[in-house]
């Protein structure tokens, strides 16, 4: 006996290449995933649901505010901040006023975040902690 195609339901966020994996510590039930084609996801309720979000690149690393259950920093094309439990993100760094243009070199639509000044240079991929 067949299964039609109504009875595939998705289940969590799927990729093609590496993901990584991480847990919230103030919260078991929430978790980030980045994924290196698809974009990132959090779920609240322990990957029952998930949702999908984008930072304008791969997400190389999440960050948890030791102190603020609701405070994340993640990495992508610059550094970005939720105060709000990743429902929303604004950019952190570069400066969001400092911010001159976005550049695309590769075929794969990587990007660049373009400022004057940027003291610090661009932060190079995989830069944060492992």
């Amino acid at each position: 006996m067949g299964t039609a195609a109504g009875d595939f339901r998705i289940i969590g966020p799927a990729a093609a290449g590496p993901c990584s994996i991480h847990h919230q510590p103030h919260d078991a039930n929430t978790v980030l995933i980045s994924c290196d084609m698809t974009g990132s996801y959090i779920t609240h309720d322990g990957g029952r649901t998930w949702r999908m979000f984008n930072l304008r690149g791969v997400v190389d690393f999440f960050v948890f505010d030791p102190r603020d259950a609701k405070t994340m920093y993640a990495h992508a094309t610059g550094l970005w901040r939720s105060t709000d439990g990743g429902e929303k993100w604004t950019l952190v760094y570069p400066s969001p006023a400092a911010v001159k243009g976005v550049k695309m070199n590769s075929d794969h639509s990587d990007e660049q975040i373009l400022a004057d000044p940027d003291p610090l240079g661009m932060m190079p991929p995989g830069c944060g902690p492992s």
